[in-house]
């Protein structure tokens, strides 16, 4: 708006009489209200400009120092619906929101926070703990890791919660574990290693959890765990075992032979490594060493079923089915459910020619949901036994 120009006074006229310049007539008070009324229209009375964001994060923190949560979470929701990208206000939001119990809605924030400045370590770490305390253990473990990788110097002030992130991590994963979730003991066990790669019982379950997966493509990992247990617990017995199964299920038998003679340098005295160990070496038909090791796994433990099974098929392969026979029958009580135990049964019967007792052998096989490559086996065997 054009700015009107400034009238030019009049000169004050002299009286005859005196030398004073006339007064000046007072004016009345309309126009003074006037006056008034135009300042107040136009800006021009005493009103304070609204405080910036910068003022309002300051006043919500003192809200927070004061113990008035929620009137802080106000202040900074306000903030935030006017600038939405405004870090520290998301930051102190969730620290808020945390104190008042409202985890879930912290996890919200430091996660918008987290997207908005994914370079903000800060905001990694926040989210990690609300997380933990919203019961959102793999988020927790992320977060946490991700803030380490942003600010490693950041671990020392968040030592104390990292550890028990981990640790209730690791717990909730090995219960996954038992109660059979695989998938999600991976998942989870994975995300506790890379917070705390130290943690040698995290890559050792990790490793089973891999194994148990029954996919051939999650092998090369569990090799990878199991080493790193190895790299830190040199010493470990069952680590060099599974080692081994993981090994002999990838087929490289050599490898796991190996794995399986460390670990029963370390303890020679465990029945089952032994059976492993002769099961592998029957795998690659060395069947007098296969035996000596199947035999003293049963000195050690006599109610290991496992080993007699493998001497069962030893002497199937050997030839020699009657003696597969008495060895696979002491087997059946203490394992009567194996499949792998029934198969070999039927074919030592009908080695034998006991069709009858091949033909229930196999049956009870079938009924026992073996593998399909087992089951295509027996069917065929049945069909050839004439069923």
């Amino acid at each position: 708006m054009k700015r009107l120009a400034a009238p030019i006074p009049h000169p004050l006229t002299l009286s005859p009489q005196t030398s004073k310049p006339s007064p000046i007539p007072r004016p009345s008070g309309w126009p003074l209200v006037l006056l008034f009324l135009l300042l107040l229209a136009f800006g021009g009375g005493c009103r304070r400009p609204p405080a910036g964001p910068e003022a309002q994060l300051e006043k919500a923190r003192q809200s927070l120092e004061a113990g008035r949560v929620d009137e802080a979470i106000g202040e900074l929701e306000t903030i935030i619906a006017q600038e939405p990208n405004h870090l520290e206000a998301r930051l102190l939001l969730g620290e808020a929101l945390g104190k008042a119990g409202r985890w879930s809605e912290a996890v919200e924030q430091y996660q918008a926070a987290t997207v908005l400045h994914p370079d903000a370590a800060e905001a990694f770490y926040g989210l990690g703990q609300a997380a933990f305390q919203a019961d959102q253990m793999e988020k927790a473990l992320t977060a946490f890791a991700q803030g380490v990788r942003l600010d490693p110097d950041g671990r020392d002030a968040y030592a104390d919660a990292i550890a028990q992130v981990a640790q209730a991590g690791l717990e909730a994963g090995e219960r996954q574990l038992e109660n059979g979730e695989i998938a999600s003991a991976i998942t989870l066990l994975q995300a506790v290693t890379r917070l705390a790669p130290d943690q040698t019982r995290a890559h050792f379950l990790l490793g089973n959890a891999l194994v148990q997966s029954g996919n051939p493509a999650n092998l090369p990992q569990a090799v990878e765990a199991y080493q790193q247990v190895l790299k830190q617990e040199p010493d470990n017995a069952a680590a060099q075992t599974n080692l081994g199964v993981a090994y002999y299920q990838m087929g490289e038998l050599d490898k796991a032979v190996a794995a399986y003679r460390d670990a029963l340098a370390l303890d020679p005295e465990d029945a089952e490594t032994h059976y492993l160990l002769g099961a592998a070496l029957l795998q690659k038909e060395q069947l007098e060493e296969a035996r000596q090791e199947f035999e003293t796994a049963l000195a050690q433990d006599a109610q290991l079923a496992p080993a007699y099974i493998g001497l069962g098929n030893l002497y199937l392969l050997q030839g020699n089915p009657k003696q597969a026979v008495a060895y696979l029958e002491q087997a059946r009580p203490l394992a009567p459910n194996s499949p792998e135990l029934y198969f070999a049964l039927g074919q030592a019967h009908a080695q034998l020619g006991q069709k009858e007792e091949a033909r229930a052998a196999l049956q009870q096989f079938l009924s026992l949901n073996p593998p399909q490559m087992w089951r295509e086996q027996g069917e065929k065997l049945l069909q050839e036994l004439g069923e």
